[in-house]
């Protein structure tokens, strides 16, 4: 059986990686973390807010994108198979009074849907009406309302949806 290689303890190449993101990729803040299974190092350059100067910190959140995708599926597929959920559930059953506004029927909605894009929820992300402070804040009975089944895109808002089954605990 072979076994996981020990995480290297000195980080400095990664700290270096982080300094040339800032200095070369035109950002302004950028941060890691690295969990090896017996400690965790934290690393950042650069700024979290340009106005203030406000540094980063371990503890701070931070949202990655599309990526999010990637790893919520991963989960909600892992629990699918270790028979903790099915894909076949709704999602009312897993974020209850999440999914809410004209049109929208969260009890026949499943996470097959969510996770395949074809839930009928709208993707904010892509309404050109919609301000980027809105975007931000979006509330799903916001949108407008397609139906369970609609033709796959991707959605943001789909698996965003998803993702905030984190919030709520698996039995």
């Amino acid at each position: 059986m072979a076994t996981a290689a020990a995480v290297p303890r000195d980080r400095s190449g990664v700290q270096q990686v982080l300094d040339r993101a800032v200095a070369d990729g035109g950002v302004p803040g950028i941060l890691t973390e690295i969990r090896d299974g017996r400690e965790t190092w934290f690393g950042t350059a650069g700024v979290a807010d340009t106005a203030t100067g406000w540094q980063r910190r371990p503890q701070d959140r931070f949202r990655v994108g599309s990526t999010t995708k990637t790893f919520t599926a991963t989960v909600v597929l892992q629990l699918a198979a270790e028979h903790r959920l099915s894909l076949d559930d709704s999602v009312e059953k897993w974020l209850p009074d999440v999914v809410r506004g004209p049109g929208y029927e969260p009890e026949k909605i499943s996470i097959r849907q969510l996770l395949n894009h074809t839930s009928g929820i709208f993707d904010h992300v892509n309404d050109e009406a919609m301000s980027l402070e809105q975007a931000r804040t979006f509330a799903p009975e916001a949108a407008r309302g397609g139906h369970a089944g609609s033709a796959p895109a991707v959605q943001n808002a789909q698996v965003l949806r998803t993702g905030e089954a984190d919030q709520y605990p698996v039995v």
